[in-house]
């Protein structure tokens, strides 16, 4: 039979405390339930995660290289996608083992830093020229 309640307060906290009471007595069920719900969620909405992570990966990496510029130091190149950072004076294997951090997490370090100095923008042939030869063609 239902019971009157004094007042919507007592109605909720009755409630909440028989849900407690299940979730104690039924706690592998709730336990499951949850993680099969969770997983659901993980399959169903991975899609569209994906895109949102892409999309903030991708602002992120064009407001550091606007920062530095928007084009490659070198040759002026200014299509996003051929542009690479660069440490000036190149980096060595133990600077390279201590830093430990590329694409998204080193692009919000440079932003948090403040954009360094040490850093400057050229594109994927500049760069491969400067690393393999020491100089870029465009320099000599």
């Amino acid at each position: 039979m239902y019971k009157k309640w004094n007042t919507e307060e007592q109605r909720r906290a009755a409630r909440q405390a028989a849900q407690v009471r299940y979730r104690q007595r039924h706690r592998k069920r709730v336990l499951k339930r949850a993680r099969d719900a969770a997983r659901e969620r993980y399959y169903r909405d991975q899609p569209a995660s994906r895109a949102r992570l892409n999309a903030y990966r991708q602002r992120v990496r064009l407001e550091v290289i606007t920062a530095y510029g928007g084009k490659c130091t070198c040759c002026g190149e200014s299509e996003s996608t051929f542009l690479a950072f660069d440490h000036i004076k190149g980096t060595t294997g133990p600077e390279r083992a201590k830093e430990r951090k590329s694409g998204i997490s080193w692009y919000l370090k440079l932003r948090r830093e403040g954009y360094p100095e040490h850093i400057q923008v050229l594109c994927h042939n500049c760069n491969s020229a400067k690393g393999f030869y020491g100089v870029c063609p465009h320099q000599q």
